[in-house]
């Protein structure tokens, strides 16, 4: 299952995948309340009086229904950074720092471009984010393991960040250039 909204992708690999035939569903925030439940039932097929495709969820007496939209889904694999790629470093975020990042998110100032800062060596991290007067105000991060034998630095936007820690992604590789950063959960991916 693919998805992304040309800022973030991510891919997770279904143990049983439930439907016939690819197709492309339209985001929504109560499609993702389904995706969150692992006792939903999928479903997808064709409307007979126009022959569009569509997509269902069911739990219990609860069904989410949308029509597909028609295209083809973008090559995505042309903007995952490989393995050969010049990564600046490897970074694992404890369970601990998953809550620690959202309270943070929460807490630093708000700005336009909700940038964050993350600053780490072997011996730690710390989460950053610039204040109205321009100082920076910041968090360690304890469970935080960073893989590189220099400093890294590296900005990222703090929603982004929250939502890779959230959907489990907690081993990243930050790339020395302006390639996506990359987290991997076994054999799932987020960029």
């Amino acid at each position: 299952f693919i998805g992304t909204d040309g800022k973030r992708l991510s891919i997770f690999h279904l143990e049983k995948y439930p439907f016939s035939s690819d197709f492309i569903v339209p985001a929504s925030k109560v499609l993702c309340k389904f995706f969150d439940d692992k006792e939903c039932q999928g479903y997808a097929g064709l409307l007979n009086q126009d022959e569009s495709q569509y997509f269902g969820l069911q739990k219990g007496n609860w069904r989410y229904q949308c029509r597909c939209t028609e295209g083809m889904f973008p090559n995505f694999e042309q903007v995952i950074p490989g393995d050969n790629t010049d990564w600046q470093a490897g970074i694992s975020f404890s369970d601990e720092d998953t809550e620690i990042v959202e309270n943070a998110v929460k807490q630093f100032p708000d700005s336009k471009e909700k940038t964050t800062y993350f600053l780490g060596n072997k011996n730690g991290a710390v989460l950053c984010a610039r204040d109205d007067n321009n100082s920076l105000t910041g968090l360690t991060l304890k469970g935080c393991e960073v893989y590189s034998q220099e400093p890294v630095t590296f900005s990222v936007n703090r929603e982004f960040l929250l939502d890779a820690l959230k959907q489990g992604f907690r081993h990243g590789h930050i790339p020395g250039d302006f390639s996506p950063l990359k987290f991997r959960n076994q054999t799932d991916l987020h960029v």
